[in-house]
């Protein structure tokens, strides 16, 4: 989902708390073990906005950075020290997510260090700093494409609505979209009466529907054909 951060709804006047807010929101909304306890921060945050504490006690914590491009030398200064603060004020901590409004660049041109290519020399130090003080930490990134995927999960959709001010194409979006149709034509519409043209096939194989992928089976084509690397709607191996 392309997100459009100029719509961000402003929190306390700010377009960084409103990020850091969001951000909590899908982290609180994060499959964790059963008996587990969410905690929201306020300021100062000791290097998390917040974090999950799970049962035996270990902790999983975010920290959000509304920075709208590639961070810049003194913004990834910023995240070492949340980071750095973060493995201080929290000995439970075992994994750390960062959050960016962005996806991190790597264009691998000539000598110049991409933000990618950063942000895993940094995980590697982050890694390090951890372990000497007995500290097992995994650190995750969320950027525009990490955030994106889970506002586009139906149970984020009036969140998406809150934070945007604009309709989640989810699922009951479009089943309502068809039974506003279904009811305007009224008496002009009989699912017994509809006629299958042949023009409706070439809708299946560009929606790749299931009938389009039993197509093909049925006609035992190989499921690689034309580029497509999926049956029924489901992964297949690479060839």
């Amino acid at each position: 989902m392309a997100i459009n951060w100029n719509k961000l709804r402003p929190w306390n006047g700010s377009a960084e708390d409103a990020f850091e807010e969001l951000c909590s929101q899908l982290a609180a909304a994060e499959s964790v073990p059963d008996g587990s306890r969410f905690f929201r921060k306020g300021t100062p945050d000791a290097g998390v906005e917040c974090f999950w504490r799970l049962p035996k006690g270990d902790e999983w914590g975010w920290q959000a950075k509304f920075f709208r491009s590639s961070p810049d030398k003194a913004q990834w200064k910023q995240i070492d020290e949340s980071v750095n603060t973060a493995l201080k004020k929290h000995p439970n901590l075992t994994q750390y997510t960062i959050c960016l409004p962005i996806d991190l660049s790597d264009a691998r041109v000539g000598n110049r260090e991409s933000s990618l290519e950063k942000w895993g020399k940094r995980v590697s130090r982050w890694r390090q700093a951890a372990e000497k003080t007995g500290m097992s930490v995994s650190f995750d990134y969320w950027g525009q494409s990490e955030i994106g995927l889970r506002l586009s999960d139906e149970k984020h959709r009036g969140r998406h609505w809150f934070w945007f001010n604009e309709e989640s194409l989810s699922n009951s979006w479009f089943i309502k979209r068809v039974e506003e149709q279904v009811a305007n034509a009224g008496e002009r519409y009989r699912a017994d009466l509809n006629i299958e043209l042949p023009i409706g096939r070439f809708f299946d194989a560009l929606g790749g529907t299931p009938v389009f992928c039993d197509h093909l089976i049925d006609k035992s084509m190989d499921s690689h054909c034309f580029g497509l690397s999926w049956v029924r709607g489901r992964p297949s191996a690479a060839p």
